[in-house]
């Protein structure tokens, strides 16, 4: 059996005649967290307060590629089950493939503060 020798092919090999890089030098921000809420509560309770923890995360990457207006956000928050105040860990999702978290934090604590709604009715007048 015969042995293929690459030199034997056909076609001359493709060379790139030139390279193109880019250098950018890299930055790190912080970007707010913004929760994202999905689902309603049952009826009868209202969410009170949403608050992040911690509020800002600390992402790297091209500086043209950073925009701090940009948001860093959880993955889906689901209100649909909860039925009191509760704290839930969510995983945060970066605004742009190009930037990355400065630090091993990639997930962030959801604390979420229910209440009762009490929307009482008021007892009718009487009129003399």
């Amino acid at each position: 059996m015969k042995r293929w020798d690459p030199k034997s092919w056909p076609w001359p090999r493709p060379r790139p005649r030139q390279v193109s890089l880019k250098l950018e030098r890299t930055v790190a921000v912080m970007l707010d967290v913004e929760p994202y809420v999905i689902g309603e509560l049952r009826e009868g309770l209202g969410v009170v307060k949403i608050e992040v923890v911690p509020p800002q995360v600390l992402v790297r990457g091209p500086e043209s590629k950073i925009d701090q207006r940009e948001k860093v956000r959880t993955t889906p928050v689901d209100l649909s089950s909860l039925t009191q105040s509760t704290e839930i860990e969510a995983n945060l999702i970066l605004p742009n493939p190009d930037l990355q978290f400065a630090s091993a934090q990639t997930a962030v604590r959801v604390k979420i503060l229910i209440q009762e709604d009490k929307t009482e009715e008021k007892p009718p007048v009487k009129k003399k």
